[in-house]
């Protein structure tokens, strides 16, 4: 984990990955819980929980599904995001999205196609 960041638990219980500063994970991403990613993923995500790309991470995906998606790094790709999209100070984030609620820092960029108040993922 990046040092001086702290991740919310967003109210996620049990499963915990993360892909560490550094590393690159190409293909699909499927599971339930927590992910954090310091470094690379390119593919697809199918995911039943969390996403948090931290300062340094970067996500470049076909198609992702999640409940929640946290940026403070950058996300390039088509989402569908049941609970929330969440742009932290320097998050990036570029594409198309489908969510129920947005928030944005005023440092963070969206350059995207925006459905609000989509049904849940």
């Amino acid at each position: 984990m990046a040092t001086g960041t702290r991740w919310k638990s967003h109210g996620e219980a049990g499963s915990f990955a993360q892909i560490g500063r550094g590393a690159r994970v190409d293909g699909k991403l499927k599971g339930a819980g927590l992910v954090v990613t310091c470094g690379r993923l390119e593919g697809e995500i199918d995911l039943d929980g969390v996403l948090v790309v931290a300062a340094e991470g970067q996500v470049d995906v076909l198609k992702g599904r999640m409940r929640t998606l946290s940026v403070e790094g950058e996300v390039r790709g088509l989402f569908r995001v049941g609970e929330s999209l969440e742009l932290k100070p320097g998050g990036v984030f570029e594409g198309e999205v489908e969510t129920a609620r947005l928030h944005a820092a005023p440092s963070s960029r969206l350059d995207a196609t925006v459905r609000i108040g989509a049904e849940p993922a």
